[in-house]
């Protein structure tokens, strides 16, 4: 007898041993087809709490940003002295600024940076980026038109939720996570 001999086959039952998977169905939070469309970052605060309590999620993140922005970047002489200039807050780089809304878009799925022009004039105008200003997603709404184009951002006070500030879309610099379809952020 030989191990080919289909006579020496036998069968399993496997029907109780594989479970089946499902999941729920998702819908995109895309926009509302009257009216203004609004995306808040309401579960900031819970996300931000895992990234700083779990070391493991922290270092993941943290290596994905560093290994993202580890090469550095290439760009004309004049363009490296704007992004030179860059000061954050005052003690960042330009790297630095990249690599926190690196790790914030990864924590939050949007990432968003004030950009401050010489004289408040906008890039569409030809102004002189001076500055990128990282902002809290938990304070930044992002507001869309029945289009699904982004019309305006408004910072929103942390007290009560108030609008303090409204921004123009290229007033703003704005990462998305792993967005597709018509989902918002």
């Amino acid at each position: 007898m030989t191990s080919t001999d289909i006579n020496q086959t036998t069968y399993s039952d496997l029907s109780g041993t594989v479970k089946n998977y499902s999941v729920g169905a998702k819908i995109t939070d895309g926009i509302n087809p009257v009216g203004e469309t609004y995306w808040d970052s309401p579960y900031f605060s819970k996300w931000y709490s895992y990234y700083k309590k779990h070391p493991r999620l922290k270092a993941a993140i943290n290596a994905l940003a560093t290994w993202t922005l580890g090469q550095g970047y290439e760009t004309d002489p004049l363009t490296k002295s704007i992004l030179d200039f860059i000061k954050g807050w005052g003690e960042d780089t330009f790297l630095s600024v990249l690599w926190n809304m690196l790790v914030t878009k990864k924590i939050n799925g949007d990432a968003f940076a004030e950009i401050i022009t010489l004289d408040g004039t906008l890039l569409s105008e030809k102004g002189k980026i001076i500055n990128l200003k990282p902002l809290d997603p938990m304070s930044i709404r992002i507001v869309c038109n029945p289009q699904g184009k982004i019309i305006r951002y408004e910072q929103l006070s942390k007290a009560n939720g108030a609008i303090t500030k409204k921004f123009k879309p290229e007033e703003i610099f704005h990462l998305c996570n792993d967005r597709i379809v018509d989902n918002i952020h």
